[in-house]
């Protein structure tokens, strides 16, 4: 940050002003889907019939996949490949834990079953949830880097010669005068009813204090 600030101050043109040092938190939002893809993806992989054992692997590698696409580099994504492994374990041996402690009750082994299903797929919708709502959260960020990218273009663009360019094809055209004396009767009916408004609060205000 430092050596972009001399380099502008180096011509003595000021093109941005530093507000403040903010981290970007598109590493810690992909690092969150990478977590909660990973979560999901061992939650149906525990819960899947084997006659759904290839749906569950296909979304896996789609989760994973997804997880990969938002790294930024390839150090990165290998960090996110380390905490969705990580995540996947974690989540494993809790399905284990929460399934092994809901046993205690003695339903039997339809009781646990249907217990441990009903985990699993509380597991997996709070997972999609979590991925759902980091995914919104870097297409928001994405959004705002564009428009700060746009922004930049247009502030660093030189508007006069267009200006300059378009009055003179107007005042060939002959209609320069005409739109002259428009915008200056707009600016006098702005400025009159900006007049009436104050005039308005100005008397609304004396008949508060006299009441």
């Amino acid at each position: 940050m430092q050596a972009r600030i001399d380099r502008f101050s180096a011509s003595g043109e000021i093109r941005f002003n530093l507000m403040a040092l903010a981290a970007d938190p598109r590493p810690r939002l992909r690092a969150a889907l990478a977590c909660a893809t990973a979560r999901r993806v061992a939650a149906l992989a525990a819960g899947a019939a084997p006659a759904d054992a290839a749906g569950a692997e296909a979304e896996a590698a789609e989760a994973l996949a997804d997880a990969i696409e938002h790294a930024g580099s390839a150090a990165e994504a290998e960090a996110v490949r380390g905490q969705a492994a990580e995540a996947a374990a974690a989540a494993a041996a809790g399905v284990v834990e929460g399934s092994g402690s809901g046993s205690g009750g003695g339903g039997g082994d339809g009781g646990q079953g249907d217990a441990q299903e009903a985990l699993l797929r509380r597991a997996a919708a709070a997972a999609l949830s979590e991925a759902a709502e980091a995914r919104e959260a870097l297409a928001r960020e994405r959004a705002r880097r564009e428009s700060w990218r746009r922004e930049n273009v247009r502030r660093r663009h030189n508007y006069v010669p267009l200006v300059f360019q378009v009055a003179r094809l107007l005042a060939e055209r002959g209609t320069l005068r005409g739109l002259l004396v428009q915008a200056e009767g707009r600016r006098r009916e702005q400025q009159r009813q900006q007049r009436a408004k104050e005039e308005e609060e100005e008397g609304a205000s004396k008949r508060q204090k006299a009441g």
